[in-house]
């Protein structure tokens, strides 16, 4: 540490220690000795470029600092009576971002802190572009900064790059040190760089929040004009730690560096939008005294440099150095802000009262805080109320709060959904970026890994679709997913004006409008042939929101042009293909007309796969399942958020009542996660969709809450949720006439199967028979109660009574418009018409709906009813007697796979009839064929395995020899001894001659593989991979929660290289192989020759593990958006051997390392490995091509491929074989 002797003169490197301070001419007499009563007070400094300047010009640092510090001692004296909260600096500690220098400012920082008899926590930091180390950093942070200088892309797209954001932190080490050796308050942060904190005021409850941001994270060592503008903020960054309550803004104060209305930053509108969740913003950078109190910012503090410098062309006031305090408290009954500025003499000589900055004849400018109830700042008076304003308060109150099922009328409350709220993930991939980076048309555009995929929560994706150029986004989940939600938060949100649109990552000032698809009636239906069809259409939508002159305020906003947020609700609610696929397109123009405007549709993920051809210019965003995994934990956050809000609702806040309420849900709340967390199986299989899907999960949060018990299957779950919500309805006392839960459940089950039935699945809307919505008039429904359920209602209501309480006071039910009716959620009208099924032995009527899309999971669930799949699978074979092709049906054969899947207990029983009949036409063979292969599925040997196939090993079977193992059901292919040409070449007269090789493919050699294996027929899948994870207990892997890659046949994706070779580990440990065996990826070889080293005699060798044809949908899994297929649904591409997958669905791991040709491959035998394997930051090879490529020629046998050994791709399985062990091998 550098220090001066007390008393000594000042030069070089030293500071005085002050013990007696030297005499300045006295400030300007205070005059603040009335009624003010400071709450909170602090200490102001800015921009003191320690390391710069000398004794030679004005610039002298140690000379200033040490007049700095005797100012802020004769201001500190004259308010000795006032406690000092906090001491605020804005950035710019250190002038080039050294560790020199930040030694000068731990002296000078540490003699203010003793004569200010503070603690180091009582000082609160944040960096300045002279705080980062520009000229020491290395080269590639210099080019971090110029891409996202040149590309446009945003800070945020740099902190979430895991590598880019420890290259832009290394600038910033010295300046954490500096944090950290002098133990400021930003040290304890658990982010320096974005940080918020709460400061207890003087003499008042309520505490004050401190902000603190980075905003000099792409500094350069380039002139600040060449900055100026250039860095995009990430608003989701820091505009999530702004509280949305008035009454805490008003003591949020903002601390930045840089200004943010000074075109440092862009899009500047949002970024100032943003700051508005703060009373106060400080910052520096500028060397100005700023004091600007215009709506709509906040109150902007910019401070003057503590160290300013020498520059011809700056005027003189711009040369004073300065420093300010400020005090919030009450004058006169009244909140007022006092600010009292200083700087330096006209002669630089010492620091005086900036009297041109301050109240006449004062010390200080003061300002009357006044804090409405309704958004507005400092001496801005509140705007009268106009139509706009009443309609967007509407929207929040329509739009704002979320009902919790499950209480009676008593009990029931409405939340706001910000406290139940979790961001749930999305992840889309944009159809133009996976063409520009995963199209591999030759050697020198193959890329390492899996192109840039937008993924996280809803405001971080639409902010980087924005600024893609997409103007719209289609949400797609499956039922329950959490959709309507996200566009209720997205239209409460947009319409606060304390939040904004610019919030959520669009831009600023969109007006939300909420839009349920499914009730485009066939009298609207003509909308869509006008040229202001939207236009009507959000007029016919509008008085939903019955609280206000809605309509002239949407009116005057579009005749004003003004730019709208539109919310497209339910798409799959419209079930006609035709007319859905009509209403898209329609939307899609209409993107057209608006042109300042953002459109947000919501789908299931079956409907929108419908459209499949007609989004291209729409990116589509997967709602992922809720994920428990580190560091956002969703499902624990949703879980805790429930039962928070459900235990205090109704309570006040800050009561003990409430307290315990409070600490009751938190206990719940642990219980039930503990209970998810240990029983493994809440994360495999369909048991996962009731612990990840929010609304299942909220469901599951209400049974265990009443029940303590978890059920373990969907139908057992529907069935007690709807049993609690029915019981809660008909027993409570207000409704009157009790009824049993029972009876209303019977009541329910033959509107849900009527209501069912009557989807317009198979008809046009614009005949004009149907709605297009799956719901039920009025009368229709009344009708249907007294015809199918004569007696039940005797005695207690009538049918419109039953309908409007049902609707009014269940859950269940829910009155969609004046003479209309619906099911809360489709899956309850599923259930419901399942259970109808069974309690009616209507099984046969269900193989009557085995083409329909809609009616799938409704089958499904009948499968788990007892009583049903027998009777449903005897009709199904019965059928395929009489000539229905139903087991080659493609869409029939998957749905009774998943059927199948339904069951606990599964035999081939039914099926008789149909495979035994004898002398059978060719098109019943074809079935038949099909039906046994749908039954192979599920029959599992029981023999010892290991020596089975150490027996089948030993007598070298015949080529394509099959066994199913017990443990994971692998059916295993034998793969004979032998040899082949691997690779590829240009030379025409050569065995593997391809016009289309690649120079990695080079030079062909010619393999042996001198042991047989065997090979797993297909890719490990997400039904075999769930066994591991219960077993180990490992992390699932990444796209886990994703529904786009669900299904148990489905291939597991999302497993590194490290990960796949645990799992063979594990497979070795407990699936015993034979003696000298060992499970393991494939060695690159091995794979090849499993795709064409078995094609004898033929030359030249097929491209394709098929042969020659030109690959299609029937060979191969690939050019498609939908994700990967189940398995073995593309036999005709399978090899020789009969091994299939091998082309297309998923890339493959092999054990190799990559290297960019064979040349160092040439004496390795087909068994071995190249490279090394604990080599684990080198690529690993891939081989086979995925679902997302269209380029066939990545599915040819040669093609080859690399990605990193630890990333977690959505193209990227892998498949086992069982080879013989190695040299060294245990």
């Amino acid at each position: 540490m550098l220090a001066a002797k007390a008393g000594s003169a000042v030069g070089g490197a030293g500071l005085a220690t002050l013990a007696s301070p030297p005499s300045f001419p006295a400030p300007m007499p205070a005059r603040d000795s009335d009624d003010f009563v400071p709450q909170f007070t602090w200490l102001h400094l800015s921009d003191h470029h320690f390391g710069h300047g000398d004794a030679d010009h004005q610039g002298d640092s140690i000379a200033v600092h040490n007049r700095l510090r005797q100012a802020i001692l004769d201001w500190r004296s004259e308010h000795e009576d006032w406690k000092l909260n906090a001491v605020l600096v804005t950035g710019d500690i250190a002038y080039s971002g050294k560790w020199v220098e930040y030694e000068r400012a731990l002296e000078w920082f540490g003699l203010i802190r003793e004569d200010l008899k503070l603690t180091g926590s009582d000082f609160y930091f944040v960096p300045g572009n002279h705080d980062a180390n520009v000229f020491e950093a290395p080269s590639e942070v210099a080019d971090t900064v110029e891409l996202l200088f040149e590309s446009g892309k945003s800070l945020g797209d740099a902190l979430r790059d895991s590598s880019r954001k420890a290259r832009l932190e290394s600038r910033f080490k010295s300046y954490v040190r500096f944090l950290k050796e002098f133990q400021a308050a930003s040290a304890c942060q658990e982010n320096p760089f974005l940080w918020k904190t709460e400061i207890p005021p003087t003499g008042a409850s309520e505490k004050y929040q401190l902000i603190g941001a980075n905003t000099a994270w792409l500094s350069s060592a380039k002139p600040e004009k060449e900055e100026k503008g250039k860095q995009q903020l990430d608003l989701g960054g820091f505009t999530p730690l702004f509280s949305a309550e008035e009454e805490v803004i008003d003591r949020t104060l903002l601390l930045t560096h840089h200004p943010l209305n000074q075109g440092w930053f862009r899009p500047e509108k949002d970024v100032r939008h943003a700051a508005r969740g703060a009373r106060f913003h400080l910052n520096g950078h500028t060397h100005v005294l700023e004091l600007q109190d215009g709506s709509p910012k906040p109150l902007r503090l910019s401070a003057r440099a503590c160290h300013a410098d020498k520059e011809e062309e700056k005027s003189a006031s711009e040369l004073w150095h300065g420093f300010s305090f400020g005090a919030i408290g009450m004058s006169q009954g009244h909140r007022s802000l006092r600010i009292f500025p200083w700087r330096t003499s006209s002669h630089q000589r010492n620091f005086v009262v900036d009297s041109d900055n301050c109240d006449r004849g004062e010390n200080f400018k003061s300002y009357v805080l006044e804090f409405p109830k309704q958004p507005g700042f400092p001496n801005i008076p509140k705007p009268p109320s106009n139509d706009l304003e009443e309609y967007l308060k509407a929207v929040r109150a329509e739009y704002g709060t979320v009902p919790l099922l499950g209480f009676s009328a008593r009990q029931q409350v409405h939340l706001s959904l910000d406290k139940v709220f979790v961001h749930l993930q999305v992840d889309v991939s944009l159809e133009a970026e996976r063409e520009l980076e995963l199209e591999f048309g030759g050697e020198d555009k193959l890329q390492p890994r899996l192109a840039e995929e937008i993924r996280g929560d809803l405001h971080h994706v639409l902010r980087k679709t924005r600024n893609k150029g997409k103007r719209g986004l289609v949400l797609v989940g499956k039922p329950g997913a959490g959709k309507t939600t996200l566009l209720k938060h997205l239209a409460s949100v947009a319409a606060d004006p304390k939040r904004g649109s610019a919030t959520l990552g669009l831009k600023g000032g969109l007006i939300p409008i909420y839009l349920r698809c499914g009730r485009l009636k066939r009298e609207n239906a003509k909308l869509l042939k006008q040229k202001t069809g939207l236009n009507d259409l959000v007029r016919s939508q509008l008085k939903d929101l019955d609280r206000g002159n809605h309509l002239s305020a949407i009116n005057q906003a579009f005749d004003s042009k003004k730019p709208f947020l539109f919310l497209f609700d339910s798409l799959d609610e419209q079930t006609n293909d035709a007319f859905r696929s009509r209403l898209f397109q329609w939307i899609s123009q209409e993107m057209e007309k608006w042109p300042g405007s953002h459109f947000i549709i919501a789908c299931r993920l079956r409907p929108w796969l419908s459209l499949k051809g007609s989004h291209q210019n729409l990116p589509a965003g997967m709602i992922e399942d809720l994920s428990n995994r580190e560091p956002k934990r969703l499902r624990d956050r949703f879980i805790q958020n429930w039962y928070r809000t459900v235990e205090t609702a109704n309570l006040e806040q800050g009561t003990e009542a409430y307290e315990d309420a409070e600490e009751e849900g938190n206990r719940r709340a642990k219980a039930l996660c503990k209970a998810l967390k240990e029983d493994k199986s809440w994360m495999l299989g369909r048991r996962r969709s009731l612990a990840c899907n929010p609304l299942l999960l909220s469901l599951l949060c209400l049974v265990h809450r009443n029940n303590k018990e978890l059920p373990k299957e969907r139908v057992e779950l529907y069935r007690l949720c709807l049993q609690f919500l029915l019981e809660v309805w008909t027993q409570d006392k207000e409704q009157g006439k009790p009824i049993p839960a029972r009876t209303a459940q019977a009541l329910l089950q033959p509107l849900a199967w009527e209501m069912h039935q009557n989807a317009p699945a198979a008809k046009e809307l614009e005949g004009g028979k149907d709605d297009g919505m799956v719901a039920i008039s009025r009368n229709r429904a009344k009708r249907n109660l007294e015809q199918s359920c004569q007696g039940l209602l005797e005695g207690s209501w009538t049918a419109k009574e039953f309908l409007d309480l049902a609707s009014d006071k269940c859950g269940v039910l829910q009155s969609t418009d004046t003479d209309e009716f619906a099911f809360t959620h489709l899956s309850f009208q599923e259930y419901l018409a399942a259970r109808h099924a069974q309690d009616r032995g209507w099984a046969t009527k269900l193989t009557e709906h085995l083409k329909d899309e809609f009616w799938k999971e409704t089958l499904l669930l009948a499968m788990a009813m007892p009583g049903v799949w027998r009777p449903f699978f005897s009709a199904v074979a019965e059928q395929s007697l009489k000539g229905k092709s139903l087991f080659q049906d493609e869409s029939v054969f998957s749905l009774l796979r998943e059927c199948i899947e339904e069951l606990t207990y599964f035999d081939s029983e039914p099926f008789r009839k149909l495979t035994s009949k004898k002398r059978p036409s060719q098109a019943l063979i074809k079935e038949q064929k099909a039906a046994n292969k749908l039954l192979s599925l599920f029959q599992i040997s029981t023999p010892d395995v290991p020596a089975e196939m150490q027996e089948a090993a030993a007598r070298s079977p015949e080529p394509g020899t099959s066994w199913r193992d017990p443990l994971i059901e692998v059916e295993w292919l034998w793969v004979p001894s032998g040899g082949y040409w691997m690779g590829s070449t240009k030379d025409p007269n050569h065995p593997v001659f391809d016009s289309k090789g690649q120079a990695n493919e080079k030079p062909a050699r010619y393999i042996t593989i001198a042991d047989g294996f065997w090979a797993g027929r297909f890719p490990v899948t997400n039904g075999q991979f769930s066994k591991y994870l219960a077993d180990s207990g490992a992390e699932p892997p990444g796209y886990w929660d994703n529904p786009k890659y669900h299904g148990d046949a489905k291939p597991v994706v999302g497993v590194s290289w490290t990960e796949a070779r645990r799992f063979c580990q594990w497979l070795n440990e407990f699936g015993k192989p034979p003696n000298d065996y060992r499970f393991d990826l494939p060695t690159e070889a091995q794979w090849e020759f499993m795709a064409r080293g078995t094609f004898p005699g033929t030359s030249p060798l097929p491209k394709f593990p098929w042969g020659t044809a030109a690959p299609t949908s029937s060979h191969a899994h690939f050019a498609s958006n939908v994700g990967p297929a189940p398995v073995g649904n593309h036999s005709k591409g399978a090899s020789p051997l009969g091994i299939e997958d091998l082309s297309g669905n998923v890339w493959e791991w092999c054990l190799d390392q990559w290297s960019a040709d064979y040349s160092k491959h040439v004496d390795l035998i087909g068994e071995k490995h190249f490279g090394n394997l604990d080599a684990l930051n080198s690529f690993r090879v891939v081989r086979g091509g995925s679902w997302i490529h269209s380029d066939p020629n990545s599915l040819r046998c040669a093609y080859r491929n690399y990605h990193d050994p630890r990333i977690q791709a959505g193209h990227i399985g892998f498949r086992v074989v069982c080879r013989r062990a190695l040299n060294g091998e245990a």
